[in-house]
């Protein structure tokens, strides 16, 4: 990621002193060549506190030298990207830059129409999703990030949720789309998971996570991130 990302780091850095116990010696640490690629795909707008939970979700996989690194590259309409809440990143990806092939797994966090995010739900969107959901990987949403992957037709016949308290139905767009909508607070089918809104983004990333590395790796992970055993 670029220099000016979040990432899970501050001056109080984890002890790292016993993450090889037990586990691959230094010198068999995971290289760069096996990292999973992930893409985190911003829409203009976007929810503040979901793209962070799903960056430094996979940022901590830096601090295990027995887990494979989770490199994220940020995909965005424009070179920069903001939040409605006041973040912003650089754009490592345009949509027509984007390989899908390169990747393991992708993210949508949701956003806000008086922010842009409307600008989300246009035909080259669609067609990384649908290529994403082709090859197997992954796909987290969150709040109404799921709304442009219903747009893209792969939630047809399959349940999802969404947040419930836009002026607007959310769940009438899921409808309209083929989706089976249920009011719950997180759902999941063929590998796209879905929340009701941003106070469910970490339920969604250690799902994500499991789907990614494997329920141990992604155990391990998640119990270091949450600094208790």
């Amino acid at each position: 990621m670029s220099s000016n990302r979040i990432a899970a780091q501050n001056q109080d850095a984890p002890d790292t002193s016993f993450v090889n116990k037990g586990a691959a010696s230094a010198d068999k640490a995971p290289t760069t060549e096996d990292a999973k690629k992930v893409l985190l795909l911003l829409g203009p707008g976007y929810e503040d506190a979901e793209a962070v939970v799903a960056l430094t979700a996979c940022a901590w996989s830096s601090y295990r030298a027995d887990l494979p690194r989770i490199d994220v590259e940020i995909c965005a309409l424009d070179p920069q990207v903001s939040g409605r809440f006041g973040t912003s990143f650089q754009a490592d990806l345009l949509p027509e830059e984007v390989d899908p092939a390169r990747f393991q797994g992708l993210i949508i966090p949701g956003g806000f129409r008086n922010a842009g995010f409307d600008r989300i739900y246009q035909e080259p969107i669609f067609q990384l999703i649908r290529a994403f959901h082709a090859q197997g990987s992954p796909i987290a949403t969150m709040c109404v990030g799921v709304l442009p992957v219903a747009c893209s037709g792969v939630l047809r016949g399959r349940p999802a949720t969404t947040y419930q308290f836009s002026r607007h139905s959310n769940y009438a767009i899921l409808e309209e789309q083929g989706a089976l909508p249920v009011h719950e607070p997180l759902a999941e089918s063929h590998g796209i998971i879905s929340c009701s809104g941003p106070a469910y983004s970490e339920q969604v990333m250690v799902r994500f996570l499991e789907l990614l590395l494997g329920s141990e790796q992604a155990a391990t992970l998640t119990t270091f991130r949450r600094g208790i055993s």
